[in-house]
């Protein structure tokens, strides 16, 4: 069986800002990555004084994205080739503005260069992070983070403390919100989860953005990597993914039921093996695999467990109020689920196993 060929890109070497031409290649994507310090050092022989330069990567639907490693390089490609959109490579001097400030005057096959969106009319005067005014911040030390409708000015550096620690909390970067007042006082809102707001706010025009760019690659690929291992949970251990969904079921009724679920989280805590409440009483022999899972941020769930449960927000750990959000954002689990006829069966089937082994146990 042979592997069709992958499509090639355009690689855009632009000196003609500094006394040189535009010069195009359609190079092979396997190879792209191979040529990195090529691109970072060419100069096409035709510009004196031009040191290293700047790579950036962009489509048509997208602004450009610049690379910092060959590891980057190939992320950015893959990850528009998996949304089925053509990348173009723009190697500049690093010296020279991007881009998205500065469009290609040559080649029609060039990405649209897209910088932030328009000045809405509504945004903040006062950092949601340090409570400091806006207008005495570094300005190149200021996200302007903006929907199209409202706009939300933040310190860079305390952004990403803030996403830092989220992260070690189980909480992708992609599922962060962040909340402002306007002028007039009135609560404003952007969530992460927009790939435009990442690549025309976050990854570029202030001085942290090359770590909102590793921050990007990071978090999408440990995103990947938790959907297939969730997939993986469901397809090929079904047994241990309805495991999952009592043992959330039980840390949702506990304090409103003192049977069933209060026994069996009980006998978890005493269980040896138990690791912050997950245990062998519902996960038998399944109990490394499922601690084992990696998370959306990166860590694993018991590194997760380990982090939250050592940390506390407010200092106080509740088993309904702290551990069923984390189960319930880690395993993307719908409240839906609750309702729906086959839980419920199989639900009853469980307590009604976990009574009759009870059962049989007082008889001994």
């Amino acid at each position: 069986m042979t592997t069709a060929p992958l499509p090639n890109v355009d690689l855009i070497y632009d000196f003609d800002r500094v006394g040189g031409e535009t010069v195009t290649e359609s190079t092979p994507k396997r190879s792209v990555t191979d040529t990195f310090q090529q691109m970072l050092t060419r100069t096409a022989g035709q510009v004196e004084g031009v040191g290293d330069n700047a790579i950036y990567v962009g489509t048509q639907k997208s602004a450009y994205f610049r690379v910092d490693s060959p590891e980057m390089l190939e992320f950015i490609i893959n990850y528009f080739d998996k949304r089925s959109e053509a990348s173009t490579i723009v190697v500049r001097p690093i010296d020279r503005n991007s881009p998205n400030t500065s469009p290609l005057r040559h080649s029609s096959s060039s990405p649209r260069s897209k910088g932030s969106p328009g000045s809405p009319q509504r945004k903040n005067e006062v950092d949601p992070f340090t409570l400091d005014s806006i207008d005495e911040l570094v300005p190149s030390q200021v996200i302007k983070l903006s929907d199209g409708k409202v706009r939300i000015s933040v310190d860079a550096s305390s952004l990403v403390g803030y996403l830092q620690n989220a992260r070690m909390d189980g909480k992708s970067a992609f599922e962060i919100t962040v909340n402002a007042a306007d002028q007039k006082g009135e609560m404003m809102a952007i969530d992460f989860a927009s790939h435009e707001l990442w690549f025309s706010c976050l990854c570029r025009g202030h001085e942290e953005a090359a770590q909102f760019r590793r921050l990007f690659m990071e978090g999408t690929k440990a995103v990947e990597l938790h959907n297939d291992a969730l997939q993986d949970l469901r397809e090929d251990h079904p047994d241990l993914w309805w495991k999952v969904l009592f043992f959330a079921r039980d840390l949702l009724r506990l304090g409103r039921d003192t049977g069933g679920p209060a026994e069996r989280l009980d006998a978890a805590q005493s269980d040896p093996a138990q690791w912050y409440f997950f245990s062998t009483v519902y996960f038998g022999d399944g109990l490394n695999r499922i601690l084992d899972i990696p998370g959306p941020t990166g860590p694993t769930l018991r590194a997760t467990l380990q982090h939250v449960f050592s940390n506390p927000e407010g200092g106080v750990v509740c088993s309904s109020h702290t551990l069923f959000p984390l189960v319930q954002r880690f395993f993307r689990l719908k409240k839906e689920i609750w309702g729906q006829r086959e839980f419920k069966r199989k639900y009853a089937e469980f307590e009604k196993a976990w009574d009759k082994q009870k059962k049989k146990n007082a008889r001994r």
